[in-house]
């Protein structure tokens, strides 16, 4: 599930879950924190599944069930000092705009078909786009194609390409797929300056990783 929302109230965090994946349970997860402890949880049944995020009337179940959580709270002592090891994530969402939905299902597909041109198997790509167990790349809804996994699915497309235009690399490629697969950009520069194909390379200061910020003093 992926964390599509919070709110706090006094010292309660309350956070909305959403399944990313037809595989998964059509439910949304709603969950209660209170000073590093699980204080509550709940499903909700949703009528729709969210690939593009809820439809109206979820949200308003969602919101009408939070609403009925906190006063069921509210009424119950709550932990007075951090007991519990429970560490909130950040809420992870993508710009809630059809065209880039539109976008991001057809970058899915796109990377469908690469990781069968590659023979990436199902358990390689959960490792790689940090997917939940037993799932596949076919299936998960744009709303999930996160900033992270959306950098990593191009850059194995951008693999797939190169290696079916470039007879060059094609020696390589084995070597290639499990750079890609690590996420070792250095590595993969390596194997392309040895193949005769020198990759662009980012300004001094700038990450590899699009959603990082550049080091202080850079524009």
């Amino acid at each position: 599930m992926i964390k599509w929302a919070e709110c706090r109230e006094g010292d309660v965090l309350f956070e909305v879950f959403l399944p990313e994946h037809d595989r998964e349970s059509s439910c949304c997860l709603l969950r209660a924190i209170c000073h590093g402890q699980i204080v509550q949880e709940r499903q909700i049944r949703l009528t729709w599944p969210p690939r593009f995020g809820p439809d109206m009337g979820d949200v308003a179940a969602i919101e009408a069930e939070l609403e009925a959580l906190s006063q069921e709270i509210a009424q119950h002592p709550m932990p007075m000092a951090r007991t519990g090891s429970y560490a909130p994530g950040s809420v992870e969402s993508v710009p809630q705009d059809p065209v880039v939905h539109a976008l991001l299902y057809s970058l899915i597909e796109a990377y469908v078909e690469a990781e069968s041109m590659l023979s990436i198997t199902p358990e390689q790509t959960v490792a790689y786009l940090e997917l939940p167990t037993g799932v596949t790349a076919k299936g998960l809804y744009p709303i999930a194609v996160i900033q992270r996994r959306e950098h990593r699915m191009r850059r194995m497309i951008a693999m797939a390409n190169l290696i079916e235009s470039e007879p060059s690399v094609h020696v390589r490629e084995t070597d290639l797929i499990d750079a890609a697969l690590r996420n070792d950009v250095a590595e993969i520069r390596n194997i392309l300056g040895a193949c005769g194909i020198e990759a662009p390379r980012r300004p001094a200061g700038w990450s590899e990783d699009p959603s990082a910020t550049p080091k202080e003093g850079m524009p």
